[in-house]
């Protein structure tokens, strides 16, 4: 008689698409402020703002484009362990408790890596005051964004991944 296993529940993960979700909105803020600052009559781009130096360019450069390639790399370290998970409040949390706290940890620091490009491309922005500057930065980091919004089906292979050692615990179908 093959075990039968309860379907797989997502509203464990309700809080992680939240929180994932939410932090595209520092996207939103930045763009406004610089928005904000340009038309304000007191805050113009002209001859007065000088470019950036070339070292900024470089390391704002390099620092953007590693975001994404290091957000996917520390997403899959976070999720190369299983079993026992430490809280980051000191809880020992073990089958789906640990799985939900490791698979969430991994989303949601996996999302705000990618936040570096946006952040940097608002303070080049900032700096020198114009779109042209900030603009590539912000959709790169939208692009970061969406490659590693969680989506339903990455959650359950990640899920099925931590529990597979826990045959009790419920498997995704």
């Amino acid at each position: 008689m093959a075990e039968q296993y309860e379907q797989f529940d997502s509203r464990w993960f309700r809080i992680t698409y939240i929180v994932a979700g939410s932090m595209t909105t520092t996207f939103l803020l930045l763009t406004f402020v610089l928005w904000f600052m340009k038309l304000d009559d007191t805050v113009r781009s002209g001859p007065h703002y000088q470019a950036l130096p070339v070292a900024y360019w470089v390391i704002f450069a390099a620092l953007s484009l590693a975001s994404l390639p290091a957000a996917l790399w520390v997403r899959s370290l976070l999720l190369r362990a299983t079993g026992t998970y430490i809280s980051r409040y000191g809880q020992v949390l073990t089958g789906t408790a640990g799985a939900v706290g490791r698979i969430s940890t991994a989303a949601v620091v996996g999302m705000a890596i990618p936040e570096v490009s946006v952040l940097l491309g608002f303070v080049a922005g900032f700096l020198t005051m114009d779109w042209g500057v900030y603009a590539p930065f912000a959709a790169y980091a939208i692009l970061g964004w969406i490659v590693m919004f969680p989506r339903p089906s990455q959650v359950r292979q990640w899920y099925a991944r931590q529990t597979e050692s826990a045959p009790h615990i419920p498997q995704p179908l």
